[in-house]
């Protein structure tokens, strides 16, 4: 029993040592998600179409970003944050 705990153990904080890219992916994917059901339900909630705007940047979905900026732009023409973002693009 012993054994199987340590083995267990280890294998799990091996995977928590290095951040490959698989597992940057699944988080970026994992937050992307989140937002998307978030913003379903709370559609005027700016600061969540920011950050999802970020996030598919990140994973250079330029269209998927240029569709929540959209919806930025829709609440807040005027945001100051919406236009950083476009120069990002």
């Amino acid at each position: 029993m012993f054994l199987l705990t340590t083995f267990n153990l280890n294998h799990y904080l091996e995977k928590q040592k290095v951040l490959g890219s698989t597992t940057v992916t699944s988080i970026s994917h994992n937050e992307i998600a989140f937002w998307e059901v978030f913003l379903y339900e709370n559609e005027n909630y700016i600061e969540g179409w920011l950050e999802l705007a970020k996030l598919k940047i990140d994973e250079g979905d330029i269209n998927g970003a240029r569709q929540a900026l959209a919806e930025v732009e829709k609440i807040n023409p005027n945001s100051e944050e919406l236009m950083e973002l476009r120069n990002l693009q």
